[in-house]
């Protein structure tokens, strides 16, 4: 899965991840740092950052298998097409609620 996929799951699960996790991944992929980066930031060694993205990474996709709200959010969105897209965003909206 590509780290797009994982950018749209982490918005609409980041409120179940800790504030450490949250912040993690937040900075590897939304702030583009690099794992060594990110490890200097948290004070941790390179692999450990890679072993802690991984897991947010498992984490992300099983809580998408288990509550499928990008899927959800997917289907809505092809359904209502371009025509739409204000109500495509409010739907957005009450999903990620």
């Amino acid at each position: 899965m590509d780290d797009f996929y994982y950018a749209e799951l982490f918005d609409l699960y980041k409120g179940l991840l800790t504030e450490t996790q949250r912040r993690m991944f937040h900075s590897h992929y939304f702030l583009d740092l690099s794992l060594a980066e990110t490890g200097e930031e948290f004070g941790m060694a390179r692999q450990s950052v890679y072993d802690a993205v991984k897991k947010v990474k498992e984490k992300l996709a099983e809580y998408e298998r288990i509550l499928k709200f990008h899927d959800k959010k997917r289907r809505i969105e092809k359904l209502l097409g371009d025509e739409n897209e204000d109500l495509g965003l409010k739907v957005t909206e009450i999903l990620e609620e």
